[in-house]
Formats: C-alpha cells, sequence, structure tokens
C-alpha cells in the first residue's frame, strides 16, 4: 500500500462520525450486532426511555446504555457486555445471530419489541377442515440456501417459499384431534405482528452427513433494498453483517446505513463504504451476506391519502369533492329555475329566458371536460378552469363573458332558438294558460306564431331576449 492509498483511507476514517468497538480477541461476531443496535434509533431510544425510569435496573439495558454514550464519543470496550453474557474464551469465535438473540432476550420488552414480531403456524386439516393456530414469537427468519451451491439465490424468493402453503401427505400425514386419527393437512406460517425491525437469517451453515461436520454455503445471494412481506407491508434495508470465512475460523463486519450514506464498522476500524449500494437497482448480490436488517418503510400523510381515496372509493366511482361539486351546481341550477318561475308568478309580462350552459351541465354529469382533480400535500385539490373547490364564479361575470362572445356556431345557434320557445311558450302557460304543448316543436312553432301576430321569432343572446319579449306584445 502507497503512502497516497494510506492517506486516503486515514481521511477516511477520521471523516466519519462514527467510532468502533475494540476486538477482545475473536469477538468481531458482538461487536458487529451491537453496532447495528446502536445505529438503531428506535431500540436506543426505548432503551433510554426505559433506563431513565428504572435506573436501578440490573438488566443489560444499563450495560449497553453505557457503552452507546461512550460509542457517541470515542472508541470504546466491551467488557461488561461480553461478561453480562456470560463469555468467558473471547478467543473463540460464536455465532452473530445467536448472540443477537442472547441480547435481546436480556433486555427489556420496551426496548426488544422493537425486533420482536408474532408468527403464527396454521395447520387446517383436509378431511375436517378445523384450523389449528400456534403463536410463537420470534427475533429473525431463516431463509434456507439449501440446494445453492452452485447456484444464485434471491431473497424475494426466499420470503415466498417460507410463507408458501405446503401439503403434508403420504407418511407425512398430521394428527388431528378433532378427527382422532391422521389425516392430510395444510400448513402455513403468517405474521400477526410485523416487527418494526425484521431481521432474515441466511441459513449459509448445514450439516453435512457426508462429512458430519458443518459447512458453508458461499452461494451469490440477490439481496433487495426494498423487500414485501405478506399482509402488504412493505421494508427497508438499513444494515447487514457480512461473514467471511468458515464456520470455526472467520471475521464478522456490519455495513449501516444512516440518513444518506453507507458506513462500514470492523471493529475499531469505521469508514464510509467504499462502495454505495443500491445507488443503480433495488438488487445487489452478494456471497458473504450473513443477516439482512429491514426497518418498516414510512408512510408520509400525501400517500396516506391517496391510499384511503383508493380505499374508499371503488372503481370507477367519483371522489367526494367531485360529488360535492355537482351537488353544488345542481343548487345553482334549481335557484335560477325557481328565481324565473317566481318572477313569472308576480304577473311579469316580459319572459326571463335563463340560458343555461348544458356543456357545463354534462362535464358535471359526465366528470370529465375542464374539470379535474389535483393531488397535492393536503390530499387533493378540485379546480374547475382554474378555480379551486370552494370558490365560485359570479353570475354578473358569467353573463358579461356571453355577452362578449358574439359568435356562435350553427348547432349552437339551432339549440339556443329551440330553448328560447320552450321558455316563451313556459311563460304562456304560467300567464293565462291559454295555450297547450301540444307534444311537437312545430306545433309550439305554431301557436307562438299565433299568440304574437305572425310575427317572426328571431334567435337572440341572453341580453336580447328581454326585448323582443317586450316589443312582440306591445306589437
Amino acid at each position: 500500500m502507497n503512502l497516497l492509498e494510506s492517506a486516503r483511507q486515514m481521511f477516511r476514517y477520521n471523516a466519519v462520525q462514527y467510532h468502533g468497538l475494540l476486538n477482545q480477541g475473536a469477538t468481531s461476531y458482538l461487536n458487529s450486532v451491537l453496532q447495528v443496535m446502536f445505529m438503531t434509533k428506535d431500540f436506543t431510544e426505548a432503551m433510554e426511555r426505559y433506563t431513565s425510569e428504572n435506573p436501578d435496573t440490573e438488566g443489560i439495558d444499563r450495560h449497553l446504555k453505557t457503552l452507546f454514550d461512550d460509542l457517541k464519543g470515542y472508541t470504546t470496550y466491551t467488557y461488561n457486555i461480553t461478561k453480562k453474557l456470560c463469555i468467558d474464551r473471547v478467543y473463540e469465535q460464536q455465532d452473530a445471530a445467536e448472540y443477537f438473540e442472547k441480547i435481546l432476550n436480556l433486555t427489556s420488552s420496551e426496548a426488544s419489541q422493537i425486533f420482536r414480531g408474532l408468527l403464527t403456524h396454521r395447520t387446517k386439516c383436509s378431511t375436517c377442515f378445523t384450523e389449528t393456530d400456534t403463536d410463537g414469537a420470534f427475533w429473525h427468519l431463516p431463509l434456507a440456501l439449501v440446494n445453492s451451491y452452485s447456484e444464485h439465490y434471491s431473497v424475494v424468493d426466499g420470503i415466498e417459499e417460507y410463507f408458501r402453503t405446503t401439503e403434508s401427505s403420504g407418511d407425512n400425514q398430521m394428527y388431528c384431534e378433532h378427527c382422532d386419527d391422521k389425516s392430510d393437512a395444510t400448513t402455513q406460517s403468517v405474521i400477526k405482528r410485523h416487527p418494526e425491525v425484521l431481521m432474515l437469517l441466511l441459513k449459509r451453515f448445514e450439516f453435512d452427513y457426508r462429512y458430519m461436520t458443518h459447512v458453508k454455503i458461499n452461494c451469490i445471494v440477490a439481496v433487495p433494498c426494498t423487500l414485501q412481506i405478506p399482509e402488504n407491508q412493505t421494508y427497508e434495508l438499513y444494515a447487514f453483517v457480512d461473514h467471511f470465512g468458515d464456520l470455526r475460523s472467520g471475521h464478522y463486519t456490519a455495513t449501516i446505513k444512516d440518513d444518506e450514506r453507507w458506513h462500514k464498522f470492523d471493529d475499531t476500524r469505521v469508514s464510509l463504504s467504499d462502495y454505495q449500494p443500491f445507488q443503480v437497482d433495488n438488487l445487489e448480490t452478494s456471497s458473504s451476506a450473513y443477516l439482512l436488517f429491514y426497518r418498516k418503510r414510512k408512510v408520509h400523510a400525501a400517500d396516506t391519502c391517496r391510499r384511503d381515496i383508493r380505499e374508499v372509493s371503488p372503481p370507477g366511482a367519483f371522489s367526494s369533492d367531485t360529488i360535492d361539486i355537482y351537488d353544488q351546481s345542481q343548487d345553482v341550477k334549481m335557484k335560477r329555475i325557481e328565481e324565473t318561475e317566481m318572477a313569472a308568478a308576480a304577473g311579469n309580462d316580459t319572459a326571463e329566458a335563463v340560458y343555461f350552459n348544458r356543456n357545463e351541465e354534462t362535464e358535471i354529469k359526465d366528470g370529465v371536460g375542464s374539470r379535474g382533480v389535483e393531488l397535492s400535500g393536503s390530499c387533493f385539490n378540485v379546480t374547475e378552469n382554474g378555480v379551486h373547490k370552494g370558490q365560485s364564479i359570479p353570475s354578473s361575470q358569467y353573463y358579461k363573458d356571453e355577452r362578449n362572445d358574439q359568435s356562435y356556431s350553427q348547432d349552437a345557434h339551432d339549440k339556443k332558438q329551440r330553448d328560447e320557445e320552450k321558455t316563451i311558450m313556459h311563460d304562456k302557460k304560467d300567464m293565462g294558460g291559454k295555450h297547450q304543448d301540444s307534444g311537437g316543436l312545430d306545433d309550439n312553432r305554431q301557436n307562438i306564431h299565433e299568440k304574437l301576430g305572425g310575427t317572426q321569432v328571431k334567435p337572440a343572446s341572453v341580453d336580447e331576449q328581454g326585448d323582443e319579449g317586450e316589443d312582440a306584445k306591445s306589437r
């Protein structure tokens, strides 16, 4: 190693804000899991709350708190921890997963529940269909790497296999208390309570009956950054422990991510990882990964709103705010009709023609057109032509816009004429009931011509209809 490379490594060690743990001989298995616990914020906070409320506790919590307080400032020693765990032969390598569970079993329930889940083994008799549940707490989920000596192994496939329903038949039939006999059955594992931190154990060590000894499986494992667990729970990888070597002589390291970057913890040496994983893909491969630590994904408020909308609203249905807009528009429409009828009942000779925007009505009913739904931080905002829900367009402005529009297509022209004729007939009926609706457009036109002395009714804009009605009456 040249001087420049040595200086770079020294800079990496000094640039980080974390500190290491002294190795007492072969205690890297202990140092690696202790660093994971120290970097798990929920665990350290729960442990600090417990020790502050129980200062005289004789459990391991007090020793862990002292150790973690020291780690915040400098490289420290694990003597009190090894003594509490009754580790006498510090030069003998042990299993990191085993001592991780030993520490949690000695820790207060307030702190250890961060890693504890509840698993149910469900057995169903194929004869009487009786289901039997057996509940049990767990610290980790073991994923078997059997038959993976030369193959790639996927953690995602391992999870699917772990929760897959298996059948027991033939010589493997299970005894059913309800049937009082052996029968075919199905078994399945179901998580009743997902832990805040899920640890996966890749079973790299198994007993080889040919050599009558334990061997290590060094297959390449595809590790995902995000992992979907049954019952629709998503986890994110934030730490993993590697094992190098074999069962009797090996070494453990921990790679842990803080809020931004991954750091490598190798006993007293702590540095930024030379390679920052998961920058390009959701998958990384490793032939040394042994323990995987996944943290529950935090759900943001906006995501919760979107999920609630999808759960509450059935497929094809409008959201509640869209329905509110439709109701408000219908209320405005009915109010205008009532005002017109009241004016006619009061004896007004002038027929007040009210023009309703049929396109607007169609857009409200169909839920399409210029109206849209925009998701934002407050779940969503409903807008119509740039106007947010809760705002209203003044009627005067509405008719002013109509007066400014002096050009109409032929289809709109014909549609207006039909609406005007229907409105005049409605008003004539209210003022005397002298004319009856013949049910057809030609009869309506004939009655209008007779009443008005043969005067031709010309199409007019919204503002011209009242004047034409007055002129027709005077004539």
